[in-house]
């Protein structure tokens, strides 16, 4: 019985750590990218002192997690090893993302095992605006040929796009609105006026 039950949590951990990694592409791709971009836009411009508001996600993810470990540990329940689950999913990102990435910190994690990610995560800082960025996963990512094209795509649509705004009304000073169903209602700040050329996404995706 005992290994019946070490088994469910463990089962019950992993599945709360790999299943993380769908959710937080949700989030990244509806909401940050989409309502919540008021608070996301903060990590896509350059970073003012050592915070930014993007960092209050952090703890809308800790507050389930913190929750389900209370909840489980109260009774001994299952609800605990999902919450770990959850925990250790965004001890990884926290390593990954803001350590191995944005170097907010050192982070032990292997350069050489996960390159890939980081790259694509690079790849998608090639862009500054809400739209027509690529690769909103984490630990998961295509390769960065898939990448690379559909930036390409992303970069000669939003080109025309912006030639209609252009053309629609001037911008005011020091923004551009791409005025499209696609971009509608996005300003970006002036020091990225443009969508991304390929020298731009080569550079974003480079590794020390």
């Amino acid at each position: 019985m005992s290994m019946l039950r070490g088994l469910q949590d463990i089962g019950l951990f992993l599945s709360a750590l790999v299943g993380m990694e769908g959710v937080a592409w949700a989030t990244h791709r509806f909401l940050m990218h989409g309502p919540l971009w008021i608070l996301h836009r903060s990590h896509h411009e350059p970073r003012r002192g050592r915070f930014e508001l993007n960092d209050l996600f952090a703890l809308y993810f800790s507050l389930p997690s913190m929750g389900l470990i209370l909840w489980g540990s109260l009774d001994s329940g299952p609800a605990r090893w999902l919450g770990w689950g959850m925990a250790a999913y965004g001890l990884i990102y926290a390593l990954f993302h803001d350590g191995l990435v944005h170097g907010r910190f050192h982070s032990p994690l292997p350069l050489r095992l996960i390159k890939r990610q980081v790259q694509a995560h690079r790849m998608h800082h090639a862009v500054a605006t809400k739209r027509g960025c690529v690769s909103y996963g984490f630990l998961w990512a295509p390769t960065v040929t898939r990448l690379k094209r559909q930036l390409q795509a992303n970069q000669a649509r939003a080109t025309a796009q912006l030639a209609e705004g252009t053309a629609a009304a001037p911008a005011p000073a020091g923004q551009t609105t791409l005025s499209s169903a696609h971009y509608a209602n996005v300003t970006a700040p002036a020091y990225r006026t443009r969508p991304p050329t390929i020298a731009d996404i080569a550079r974003s995706a480079n590794l020390p």
